[in-house]
């Protein structure tokens, strides 16, 4: 199977062992300088491919602290990321076809916010809270 439907494909299939599946184009571990030359900052950003304006979109991103380096899977032919989200108290494996490290000296997170607002990001599913009855 192709690689890239493969990964599409995890994007939408219901997950039996109660792990959130999500699908991005790239996965970019960053780590921010500061003036010092000390690390400030170490981040992962999600980024989806915007057919609307031709470029990479931040579609979430964590604290490296949080999630962890992803992993290329050979049987999946993709790189995958999984651990335990706790902004949104789920498990959660992402995977993308392409990754990129990083070392910047500005965030690349805040920068995309000029070009599409946080509000407007397409993110990872969510977990809808079950409906209680009165």
């Amino acid at each position: 199977m192709n690689p890239s439907i493969c990964c599409l494909v995890l994007s939408f299939v219901p997950a039996p062992d109660g792990v959130l599946h999500d699908a991005v184009d790239v996965i970019e571990v960053n780590r921010i300088y500061g003036d010092n030359c000390r690390i400030v900052l170490e981040q992962v950003i999600f980024w989806r491919w915007s057919a609307w304006d031709d470029h990479y979109r931040v579609a979430e991103w964590r604290m490296l602290r949080c999630c962890g380096q992803p992993e290329y899977d050979l049987r999946r032919g993709c790189w995958v990321l999984r651990w335990w989200d706790e902004r949104d108290r789920v498990r959660r494996m992402v995977t993308a076809l392409d990754v990129r490290r990083t070392q910047t000296n500005y965030d690349p997170e805040i920068e995309d916010r000029e070009h599409l607002p946080q509000s407007a990001r397409v993110g990872f599913l969510r977990v809808q809270p079950a409906h209680q009855s009165q």
